[in-house]
């Protein structure tokens, strides 16, 4: 069994194998969080294989500094305002996430109200409450502190608890 540094090490010296693993355990958690940032599966799907090229091709300049896959999801994040950048339109909300993610009223409430919410807000929960990654990655992924994690989290699920609280009362 591999662990996750010698495969980083294969990787920089060029070894496919470690990219096959590393894409195997990190893309199910990097394309969740591409398909909450552009709300379409195929550009999602796009954006996270784009991202595994890059990590191929620029291994040798990870210096471990912070988790790899801290290092993957800012490459991730990066390409996903890029692509948005470059398509220049909007992406319609909800536009094509998976049925069995919205399957009531509170749910699609609160994915609808979660893009409302300014970026940084969406991010964290993105990659807290849904990605499930602690304080301290998000950190590493956002390039902020921990303090202002647990700040701007505290802050988003406030924020999106109020928007939603009428749903509630109405199921």
């Amino acid at each position: 069994m591999w662990n996750e540094e010698e495969l980083i090490d294969s990787l920089a010296r060029g070894e496919e194998f470690a990219l096959e693993i590393l894409f195997e355990h990190h893309y199910e958690a990097l394309w969740k969080y591409v398909l909450v940032i552009l709300k379409n599966t195929d550009d999602a799907k796009e954006v996270v294989n784009e991202t595994f090229f890059r990590a191929f091709r620029h291994a040798r300049h990870y210096q471990g500094k912070g988790s790899f896959t801290g290092w993957l999801f800012r490459i991730a994040r990066n390409l996903s305002i890029d692509y948005i950048k470059k398509r220049n339109n909007e992406i319609e909300l909800l536009s094509d996430i998976p049925e069995k993610v919205i399957n009531d009223p509170l749910k699609e409430k609160l994915f609808e109200e979660l893009y409302c919410l300014k970026e940084k807000y969406r991010e964290i929960i993105i990659l807290k409450d849904m990605a499930g990654y602690s304080i301290k990655e998000i950190s590493q992924i956002m390039g902020i502190t921990t303090s202002a994690v647990k700040t701007l989290h505290h802050r988003a699920i406030k924020r999106l608890r109020d928007k939603v609280r009428h749903v509630r009362r109405e199921t």
